[in-house]
């Protein structure tokens, strides 16, 4: 029989959408899955679509020989005040899912919501599943200059522990993430609308994010939380609004309707490979030349905006702390666009150069397992960072003057990145009048609370009484370092699941820790952490 025959092919509507646009609300007694060919015919001309142009880039990356290449491509368009020109165009829909992306036969993306389900969980109906059900929506975050299915594998892992789960694969802003976080914001934000129209509206929901995902997920959650327009409800935009300059064309058609926001309960925030205090630790060069090039995304994971800073004030950690779970991985050696502390929230002042080494030392007898850092914490029986303080040695730093001169450092660098941050008054305040210029403290109050104000102090006194003489030292030197360091202590007790990993540096790390490179190398490495994440996951 051919594979396009119809009992050969997938079911194309998702529990939800067949019970909105038919009148059965139960499908347990059904013997097949669902067949549509109206619905499988919109489904292919999504598929075909992103098949050409998946191809045609494939075909391009290796003309080039350069497994780098579909990123050079997106940042040498970028120079050209363009933007790559990925189709991504999931309202109309290929039978190619399976090749290109290896979702096995039981996983199908809807037509309608474009939610991808497990065909073995037949219904989602109370009946069946009981009064208090709740469906569970997965939304799939991926990284700068990548594709939204690098996360594939993540939703074949998760979906092969919990068929009864539905996944999202944010598209909009594929090849669009390095203008910046508040237009990605925009588009992300969106796009979720036009997804939350179309399912339950009390809904479970949980968020993975690979690399910068992470971050575009802790920002909308920031501003959701917030109840921010044009985030947690649809903003009209103002007739005289002028588009900015380089920003993307719309893509989203006006809703359907009016707008109610659903009722979630917070299940997951798992992140993978997540620069969460910046981009300071990297790659030098890298750093360098991506800043060349403009690119606000690059600068605001450099620190060069207020906005990590923003995501660990008071409302900030709120908004991550509705989860139940809260989960991050982070490669020990090889990753040069994410290093260890930024995706592993690891201050210098509790876990020092030395015990990293340590770690991946151990690291290495099991590549790809992931290792908790508390784990490994008890286990490193070498130098720790408390250990040259209080040792009964005189210290050669007055602690006092550094704890004053480091506050006052650390609030003249907060007031410049605020001065910088163009968009800062517009999303926390709705507002287009710029921050008003003044003294470091004036300028800091009017974006940050007085419990943050606080906040930030104690942590900056805290570690002046904890840090060693020479991390003090360098915290007094390189102001860039001391706002990193906030921001790592800020986020160290957020959660305790802070999980290490080992690859080889030639199978990339970066991006093997969710998608492997080599098919090979899955089941030695990459498929270690994604069935370590399934494991945790809370459904």
């Amino acid at each position: 029989m051919s594979s396009k025959e119809p009992k050969q092919q997938s079911a194309c509507l998702c529990f939800h959408c067949r019970v909105r646009q038919g009148e059965k609300t139960c499908f347990a007694d059904e013997d097949d899955v669902y067949y549509d060919a109206e619905h499988i015919e919109q489904a292919k001309a999504f598929w075909q679509v992103i098949s050409d142009q998946v191809v045609k880039e494939k075909n391009r990356a290796q003309a080039l020989a350069s497994i780098v290449s579909s990123k050079v491509m997106e940042i040498v368009k970028f120079l050209g005040n363009a933007f790559v020109d990925m189709p991504l165009d999931i309202e109309h829909s290929t039978e190619v899912q399976a090749d290109l992306f290896a979702m096995p036969e039981s996983i199908r993306m809807c037509s309608e919501c474009h939610c991808f389900f497990s065909r073995k969980a037949k219904c989602h109906c109370k009946k069946c599943m009981g009064e208090d059900y709740r469906s569970h929506y997965v939304i799939l975050m991926h990284g700068v200059i990548a594709e939204p299915f690098c996360m594939a594998y993540v939703a074949q892992a998760l979906l092969a522990n919990y068929p009864n789960l539905f996944i999202y694969f944010p598209h909009k802003i594929a090849g669009k993430s390095l203008v910046g976080l508040e237009l990605v914001l925009q588009m992300y934000s969106s796009e979720l609308h036009e997804l939350f129209v179309k399912i339950p509206k009390q809904i479970k929901l949980s968020v993975i994010g690979h690399s910068f995902g992470g971050i575009i997920l802790r920002t909308w959650l920031f501003y959701y939380h917030r109840k921010t327009p044009g985030v947690y409800i649809p903003k009209e935009p103002a007739q005289d609004e002028e588009k900015k300059e380089g920003a993307p064309e719309a893509q989203n058609e006006p809703l359907a309707g009016p707008y109610e926001p659903p009722e979630i309960q917070w299940c997951n925030y798992i992140s993978f490979a997540s620069p969460h205090s910046g981009i300071y630790e990297n790659n030098a060069a890298f750093r360098k030349v991506i800043s060349l090039a403009g690119s606000k995304s690059i600068d605001e994971l450099d620190n060069q905006s207020v906005d990590l800073l923003l995501l660990v004030s008071e409302q900030g950690l709120e908004s991550i702390k509705q989860f139940q779970n809260m989960i991050v991985y982070g490669n020990l050696w090889g990753d040069h666009l994410v290093a260890p502390r930024t995706s592993m929230l690891l201050p210098r002042y509790r876990i020092n150069s030395t015990m990293i080494k340590a770690f991946t030392k151990n690291g290495e007898e099991d590549p790809g397992e992931p290792h908790a850092i508390l784990d490994l914490m008890s286990k490193y029986e070498g130098p720790r960072p408390e250990d040259d303080v209080g040792d009964g040695v005189e210290s050669s730093v007055n602690r006092e003057e550094a704890a004053e001169k480091l506050i006052k450092a650390f609030y003249a660098r907060v007031a410049k990145v605020i001065l910088k941050t163009s968009h800062v008054n517009k999303l926390m305040f709705d507002s287009d009048k710029p921050i008003i210029e003044g003294d470091d403290d004036s300028v800091c109050r009017q974006v940050f609370t007085e419990e943050d104000i606080k906040a930030f102090t104690k942590i900056i006194s805290d570690l002046v009484v904890k840090a060693s003489d020479k991390l003090v030292e360098r915290l007094l030197s390189k102001t860039d370092l001391l706002y990193q360091e906030v921001l790592l202590t800020a986020l160290w007790e957020l959660t305790p699941y802070k999980f290490a990993v080992y690859m080889p540096i030639m199978c990339m790390p970066h991006k093997s820790i969710v998608t492997p490179m080599d098919i090979h190398a899955y089941d030695k490495l990459t498929n270690k952490v994604l069935t370590h994440a399934a494991d945790r996951f809370i459904a």
